[in-house]
């Protein structure tokens, strides 16, 4: 999957605490797999083999995403000094409430 076929062989990260003795080995072996594609190839990649993941997101990318504009998580307002401004609506919705 980080096409690296040798990695899951390598006697310095067969177990989680070879993998923890070795970190300072293997962090840049991962980030250079990781640097090889971008947040969407990994999350297709990844999502595609049953991985729990999603994409990381900037500020702008969270609040123009379906799912945050359907539950109205921006507020837009005029602030007096700093103009228009967008911030993050409270997450809890409630039924009964404005």
């Amino acid at each position: 999957m980080l096409d690296k076929p040798e990695l899951p062989d390598d006697e310095r990260f067969l177990t989680n605490a070879d993998r923890v003795s070795a970190r300072d080995e293997l962090v840049p072996l991962l980030n250079e797999a990781f640097s090889a594609k971008n947040r969407d190839e990994w999350w297709e990649k990844l999502g595609g083999h049953g991985f729990p993941c999603g994409p990381v997101r900037n500020v702008k990318e969270s609040f123009e995403c379906e799912q945050a504009v359907h539950r109205g998580m921006a507020l837009n307002f005029e602030h007096s000094i700093a103009g228009h401004v967008t911030v993050p609506a409270h997450p809890a919705k409630y039924s009964r409430s404005p």
